[in-house]
């Protein structure tokens, strides 16, 4: 499969779901893999994770954290999407490194 974007919604990228497998280096190693260059990952979390931002960039993704509000009242808790860019020259690394 060749994909411009892939979405995954869990609880938390800390593997507290049953989508643990996806936060792993193999499961981002497989997404990267789907990915056309330039596709984009994007995954919803209930709270930020700089481990996983990390292992986002370590997998050859460019990564761009956002922070959105879970409603629009104030003081309500703001959910964090990771969007992890597949980064063409990370491509072109990986390729020549095989």
């Amino acid at each position: 499969m060749i994909a411009e974007k892939l979405i995954a919604q869990t609880s938390a990228p800390d593997g507290t779901d049953i989508n643990i497998r996806l936060y792993e280096d193999r499961g981002l190693a497989i997404a990267f893999d789907a990915l056309r260059s330039g596709g984009v990952l994007a995954i919803w979390s209930a709270r930020e994770d700089r481990k996983f931002e990390q292992r986002l960039r370590y997998a050859g993704f460019a990564v761009e954290v956002q922070r959105a509000r879970g409603r629009l009242k104030k003081g309500r808790p703001h959910h964090t999407i990771f969007l992890a860019r597949k980064n063409v020259m990370t491509e072109r690394n990986r390729a020549g490194s095989s």
